[in-house]
């Protein structure tokens, strides 16, 4: 959707990514793609869920190739198209806590 009028604002904010049975070429062009529409730019953290296919190892290592990484990123693999996935409302209020390993909704 960049480019378009529904383009995601990432200004503090907490992006998550995750994606199921692709290529990891198609996976790194994605993220390229935010990276060149300075998505990455000035967000508070990043999550990495379920990568069905792919280590999460090698989708970090192309993140840290195009960006010094500022931001606390963790893996959680209950986010994405898994059996017992967590929820996570898009646009919502949240906490990240690295040391406790905790993301919690605000009110």
């Amino acid at each position: 959707m960049i480019g378009t009028e529904w383009e995601l604002e990432t200004k503090n904010s907490i992006l998550f990514f995750e994606e199921v049975d692709e290529k990891l070429y198609k996976v790194d062009r994605c993220l390229s793609q935010w990276f060149l529409a300075g998505k990455f730019r000035k967000i508070k953290g990043l999550i990495l869920g379920n990568f069905r296919g792919l280590k999460t190892s090698n989708i970090f290592a192309i993140i840290k190739e195009m960006i010094k990484v500022t931001f606390p990123v963790v893996y959680c693999p209950y986010l994405g198209h898994t059996k017992n996935k967590i929820t996570l409302p898009v646009g919502a209020k949240v906490k990240l806590n690295t040391y406790n390993k905790s993301l919690m909704l605000e009110k």
